[in-house]
């Protein structure tokens, strides 16, 4: 690595790394070698296209596989050897995908010099000219068709043109490569594996299952073991899925894609048990999912929503509580304790424990606004408090729950009916009015509240002339005093002459 650093001017940075799933160069030492195929001088460095579906961005993996014994004896490399192929397949890790023609350049294709040439150097400082993402597809295509004319039985060749035309996304001609490769080296594994991502990407999982075990027949990778367990799972063979699985996670403990498709196949199981009813199954799946993965909102979710199915809310709340203690935001578990909380609801209100209810209720919507069967409850619920608060003559309390109706459901006339009545019954007239006109407002056939209406437009008439007779009869005494002056005056008047 610090030899192309160097000849690189530094260009390159390499820095170690303590977890394999976080490097983007990978090596791995092995005892195996496979016959007349992809490792002539000791080595092999392959692409890896990142299997993360929730990656925002594609991510590419090297893996460098080098064989520490020689080819033809047992004896293992020596040390100036294994430089060779070192410096070989981190050119291949670095960009130079093809070889060269020159016995003292380092990527010929059967390197035996110890150092880069001037040669590599230009090689490698002319593909850093290009911007990531350059497409050279077809210089590759070309250079390769060219080699394999003059070498046409090498199965190298035939891998590393499927591999362009996969990142071409060409599948067929891929195929077509990779299956030339394997028949001139039938243990051609890389090539193997790279047929059963493509079968597996088309849903062929029959075919896509026999290229991953033929990839594992000499040395089976945590990658392979992992993408066979996810092909069965996608084939609902859970045993069979969670055993290549757990034998990938033992190789690669800290994989986060394995670790996710492990979850995936305790979720995917759960789902498959409580669709046959097998509850003490799902129960006991969980649990063993819960163990591995005590943190996994997914399992957790998985949990609770069975604890609900089983009608165990108190138990189903807590496992909700724990995911939103983790995620507050998480909309799945909210939902569920909207729901949970409106059963609970549902219960108090059989069991005439109507503050309670109403209290469940609250909270229902206050995780999950949108849960109608809350709402409902809620209002349903109200409306029968205040109606019997007003039998009961708690007029202020029947206020409060019928005003809470019309907050939470403007449209809703029965409420304001009711809010009416119990204005009008405590001899609130105006108030009534108001409230009984909007409810015709909203529902013009109400016939309850047309009834009340005229009922409080009638007294609040006689109300307005019991008002107004103490103004009427003092204006008719004034008028009867000035009627009675008036004749009185005529009549002193007309007595006058006579007593002159």
């Amino acid at each position: 690595f610090k030899t192309w650093e160097v000849g690189l001017d530094f260009e390159f940075d390499f820095e170690f790394v303590g977890e394999a799933d976080r490097a983007e160069i990978r090596i791995f030492w092995t005892h195996y070698r496979q016959v007349g195929g992809l490792d002539p001088h000791g080595g092999e460095a392959v692409m890896i296209p990142s299997t993360d579906a929730d990656s925002a961005e594609k991510e590419t993996q090297v893996e460098i596989e080098i064989f520490v014994r020689q080819p033809k004896t047992l004896g293992f490399l020596d040390p100036a050897r294994l430089r060779t192929v070192l410096l070989h397949e981190i050119g291949h890790a670095i960009g130079i995908w093809g070889h060269s023609t020159a016995p003292n350049d380092i990527m010929y294709f059967e390197p035996t010099v110890a150092d880069l040439s001037e040669r590599d150097i230009a090689t490698a400082q002319q593909l850093r000219q290009y911007p990531v993402g350059t497409q050279l597809h077809q210089q590759s295509i070309r250079s390769l068709k060219e080699e394999m004319v003059r070498h046409p039985n090498l199965a190298e060749h035939l891998y590393a043109l499927g591999t362009v035309y996969v990142d071409q996304g060409d599948y067929s001609s891929a195929m077509s490569a990779f299956q030339k490769a394997i028949t001139i080296n039938p243990l051609a594994r890389k090539a193997a594996l790279q047929m059963a991502q493509i079968r597996q990407k088309d849903a062929d999982y029959e075919l896509a299952l026999k290229d991953y075990l033929r990839s594992m027949s000499l040395q089976p990778t945590a990658d392979v073991l992992g993408a066979t367990g996810t092909v069965h799972l996608l084939q609902g063979n859970f045993e069979l899925a969670f055993d290549y699985l757990e034998r990938a996670l033992r190789l690669s403990p800290e994989s986060e894609p394995l670790q996710k498709n492990m979850v995936a196949a305790y979720h995917q199981r759960t789902l498959a048990l409580r669709k046959s009813g097998q509850i003490e199954a799902v129960l006991s799946s969980l649990s063993q999912g819960l163990e591995a993965f005590p943190d996994s909102r997914i399992l957790l979710y998985d949990l609770g929503s069975t604890y609900e199915m089983m009608q165990l809310y108190p138990e189903a709340l807590q496992v909700y509580a724990k995911i939103l203690q983790a995620d507050p935001t998480h909309t799945g578990t909210r939902i569920g304790m909207g729901t949970t909380l409106n059963n609970l609801g549902a219960q108090s209100a059989r069991d005439q424990q109507w503050t309670q209810a109403i209290d469940y209720y609250q909270q229902a919507l206050d995780h999950d606004p949108n849960c109608w069967q809350a709402q409902r409850n809620l209002i349903e619920t109200l409306l029968f408090v205040g109606w019997r608060h007003s039998v009961q003559q708690e007029y202020p309390q029947a206020i409060a729950a019928f005003t809470e109706v019309t907050d939470r459901d403007p449209e809703n006339a029965t409420a304001y009916c009711n809010l009416g009545i119990t204005y009008f019954t405590q001899g609130q007239i105006q108030p009534s009015i108001q409230a009984f006109t909007q409810a015709l407002i909203l529902e013009p056939n109400h016939s309850e509240s047309h009834t009340y209406l005229r009922q409080a437009r009638r007294q609040q008439r006689q109300a307005f002339l019991w008002q107004l007779l103490p103004k009427i009869a003092g204006l008719a005494i004034v008028g009867l005093v000035v009627v009675i002056g008036t004749m009185l005056a005529r009549g002193l008047k007309r007595r006058s002459p006579s007593t002159s």
